[in-house]
């Protein structure tokens, strides 16, 4: 079992953006950060590569401010007026000139 994540990140995260705010989460997995950014208020587009746990994260959080795309975050399209990305663990797995 993966611990979860510090509040601090959240509250460091959620100072820096609007109220209700629109994030979009690189690699979710079965939802525990996306968890802590809906219970702050946030609505999320999460992008999850692997189709199984995606479907995870849908039956963990079925949320109406949840929208979940399968596939390649580099390759996914994103729709314009995000407050932010995000990623709590996943970011490592973007590839290096994509990610700079």
């Amino acid at each position: 079992m993966r611990p979860s994540y510090p509040a601090d990140v959240f509250d460091d995260l959620f100072n820096l953006l609007p109220a209700e705010p629109e994030i979009v989460e690189v690699g979710p997995g079965t939802g525990q950060a996306t968890k802590d950014l809906l219970a702050r208020g946030a609505s999320v587009h999460a992008i999850e590569i692997g189709p199984a746990t995606a479907a995870k994260l849908r039956s963990n959080l079925p949320s109406d401010r949840v929208r979940i795309s399968v596939g390649d975050f580099e390759a996914t399209a994103i729709a314009s007026g995000a407050d932010t990305v995000f990623s709590a663990t996943a970011y490592h797995w973007i590839l290096r000139p994509r990610a700079d």
